[in-house]
């Protein structure tokens, strides 16, 4: 091999290295934001239900609402 090729082989393996370096510092670091994200909705959403104690019911039926309608 002539020194040209060599110095293109030790760029693309210094590339590589740094690729993996960088991946290896970044991917934990967006895992564990993705995380904490999903934790707290996770919170957002038990919370809604247990301390405002949010009034939540199904939907109504068209019959009920026919009742109501007729009420009125």
């Amino acid at each position: 091999m002539n020194s040209k090729s060599m110095q293109l082989l030790d760029s693309s393996n210094g590339n590589v290295t740094t690729f993996l370096f960088g991946l290896a510092i970044f991917a934990p670091m967006v895992l564990f934001s993705s995380m904490t994200a999903l934790i707290v909705s996770i919170i957002v959403i038990t919370s809604r239900q247990f301390f405002i104690k949010e009034n939540v019911q199904p939907f109504p039926t068209f019959v009920s609402y026919q009742g109501r309608v007729k009420e009125e």
